[in-house]
């Protein structure tokens, strides 16, 4: 169980299930799903609950096609008089070559903070179609 007082945030619990396999020796299917709860001081929510769901599949050893749903009814991201709030999305990945990568992204994406490998950083909202291109050199 996670707390953080300065926010009034108490009561965090969070976890995951991931199941992965090969569905023929190049292609591959990856199910996950992640579930967290907690209690803020002064929400109109009892429980605020945020979900994670996501389908990869793979093509070894270069493209990569995923499809996330996020969900969540904490009051600070609902702005539209709703119960909760989805953020689905598509995305297709695929590298030519170890230098290079594109990814094409499609739909909704829930903003916040990021942390890869003890770095972290924002991430703004998004909703639309995104082409993004990475050349390692």
């Amino acid at each position: 169980m996670g707390q953080d007082l300065l926010i009034g945030e108490s009561n965090r619990y969070t976890g995951g299930l991931q199941v992965e396999g090969p569905l023929t020796p190049f292609w591959g299917i990856t199910m996950e799903m992640e579930i967290q709860t907690l209690k803020r001081r002064f929400s109109s929510v009892e429980t605020i609950a945020n979900q994670l769901y996501a389908l990869s599949v793979t093509y070894a050893p270069d493209l990569a096609v995923t499809f996330n749903l996020e969900r969540s009814n904490d009051p600070l991201e609902i702005n539209d008089g709703k119960k909760e709030k989805f953020w689905p999305s598509l995305s297709v990945g695929f590298q030519p070559d170890q230098n290079n990568s594109l990814n094409l992204f499609y739909g909704k994406r829930r903003g916040g903070n990021a942390c890869t490998g003890g770095i972290c950083y924002r991430v703004l909202p998004f909703e639309g179609l995104e082409l993004q291109l990475t050349t390692r050199f």
